[in-house]
């Protein structure tokens, strides 16, 4: 007991320490004239993630690449790990032939297209993709804890905390992905892949295989037989469902992890589909649930028709998730050491968004890149962990009373005016003016500035902007990268002005790799 009261005291006496770190910086920022605002102009120019992942057809992708091992062979094609030369990082690549599409092409462009859009911790990410005569080579974040359905089998037993995270991440996703009127409609433990912690033992999942996923709008309905029949709703096996078919998938997979076993099972395969259509669930298992009536009560309303199925926010917000992580002992030494871990992430993660200066969206613009494709695995990871604590309602995005909670306790009360300098900081981050912050936005200006001093980071944001890799970037390079449906030509003709009086030194409308790192200077 008075060990772990000790530590807390030596947490409490470094989150002070911090505080007038802060409060330091806050200072100096008030008084400092660069902290000016982005030109009226550049305001309206949107930084979207979708415009970071390119097709590359010019070259083959060896001249990037470092093949290795092969890893796993997927439903539409052959998995690789591959070392992308120039930065050392580790990835996957799906090779899809093209000669085994046949129509099939039309999804792998739909998954390319759909996952430029999405921007969560547990989706997968892919990166950029390129294509020959022969195949589509498609760059994605690299996993090697394998697929949930592998665990499930593998574990004979997965406490009851685990589970409820596992699932916990998965309704975030699929969550984000209904607000962003965005189906799966393939969730199954194969389409799951893990993270394992060496250190902690934490599992954090990524959700893949989004050819089948579709845009929709509320009421719209489908027909298609695509899941698997295990995981299938009745209105699937009926050919008349919606998006929420993707919870009913969510519950068979949380009865799995629990269970062992999946809820709707015949002899046979007409057994099956007549216990899904007449929702005969069986409820019995070896193990002891410790929150077994809450757990009944959510399955009760997961495993009915459509018009009655719960919503993930709504599974979210059950006091059931509340009450499964709140069940630590706050004197066990391992829980101390957690608090304080977790406390100084966030602590750091926060000054760093305090210092965040964003003089133009060209600026944002390469930070971002930088945050999206070039932050280093470890940090990446403790990256997200900080963004899904703040995330309170586990939607996979920030708004401003979560990150107005997210200072409390640390420096709020250090901030005069809350409101004026939420602000300021949604100004300055949220680069998509969707009103929340994004996971990659906040990864960009949480990440440890030492990303933005690095030469061969520096490199590549470079080479993203000069797209010919001529050793210049031109204006009709930066229409290219910036050009979307969003943003208006005349705002991006503006930016390239202000580019041109501020970085072009020797004034031959063009910028060298060298202006570019002294303009980075200037606008940070």
């Amino acid at each position: 007991m008075g060990c772990g009261n000790s530590q807390v005291r030596d947490i409490e006496r470094k989150q002070i320490s911090d505080e007038k770190t802060a409060q330091t910086q806050a200072n100096s920022q008030k008084g400092n004239k660069k902290n000016s605002p982005i030109p009226k102009e550049e305001q309206q120019i949107l930084i979207q993630k979708e415009m970071y992942i390119k097709e590359i057809n010019s070259k083959d992708i060896r001249e990037d690449y470092f093949f290795e091992r092969h890893l796993a062979q997927g439903e539409f094609g052959d998995i690789r790990i591959v070392k992308h030369k120039k930065t050392g990082q580790s990835r996957a690549l799906k090779i899809v032939a093209k000669n085994k599409l046949g129509v099939k092409e039309k999804q792998v462009l739909n998954e390319i297209k759909i996952l430029s859009k999405l921007d969560h911790p547990n989706i997968i990410k892919l990166y950029e993709y390129y294509q020959d005569r022969y195949a589509y080579y498609l760059i994605f974040e690299l996993l090697l804890g394998g697929q949930l359905i592998e665990y499930i089998q593998e574990t004979s037993y997965l406490p009851e905390t685990q589970s409820a995270s596992i699932v916990q991440q998965l309704l975030s996703a699929i969550n984000y992905c209904h607000q962003q009127k965005i189906t799966h409609l393939n969730i199954t433990p194969q389409n799951i892949l893990l993270n394992i912690d060496e250190e902690t033992n934490q599992v954090s999942i990524k959700i893949i295989n989004w050819f089948f996923s579709r845009s929709f709008e509320e009421n719209d309905t489908f027909s298609e037989q695509i899941n698997n029949i295990t995981y299938k709703s009745p209105e699937e096996i009926n050919k008349s469902y919606n998006y929420l078919a993707d919870v009913w998938s969510i519950g068979v997979i949380w009865f799995l992890i629990l269970m062992g076993v999946p809820p709707f099972y015949g002899i046979n395969r007409k057994k099956t589909i007549e216990a899904i259509q007449n929702i005969q669930m069986r409820y019995s298992c070896g193990f002891s649930i410790k929150h077994d009536s809450q757990i009944q009560e959510i399955f009760k309303k997961i495993f009915v028709s459509q018009d009655q199925r719960m919503k993930c926010q709504d599974i979210l917000d059950h006091q059931y998730f509340k009450d499964i992580f709140q069940e630590f002992d706050q004197n066990d030494e391992k829980y101390i050491q957690n608090l304080q871990k977790q406390k100084e992430l966030r602590q750091k993660d926060l000054i760093q968004m305090m210092s965040y200066h964003s003089h133009s969206k060209f600026y944002q613009a390469v930070v971002n890149f930088i945050g999206f494709y070039l932050v280093g695995d470890d940090e990446m990871q403790k990256l997200t962990e900080d963004f899904q604590r703040i995330d309170v309602n586990k939607d996979g995005q920030l708004s401003r009373e979560e990150i107005r909670s997210g200072f409390e306790g640390f420096f709020i009360e250090q901030i005069t005016d809350i409101d004026q300098f939420l602000d300021e900081l949604f100004q300055k981050i949220d680069c998509n003016k969707n009103g929340y912050i994004n996971y990659n936005e906040f990864i960009s200006v949480a990440m440890d500035k030492i990303n933005l001093q690095q030469d061969t980071k520096l490199k590549q944001a470079f080479s993203y902007f000069d797209q010919d890799q001529n050793g210049f970037i031109t204006k009709e390079e930066l229409f290219q990268s910036l050009q979307s449906q969003f943003n208006d030509d005349k705002n991006i003709e503006k930016m390239w002005q202000t580019i041109l009086e501020k970085g072009d030194k020797n004034k031959d409308g063009k910028l060298s790799y060298q202006e570019f790192i002294d303009m980075l200077k200037q606008l940070s």
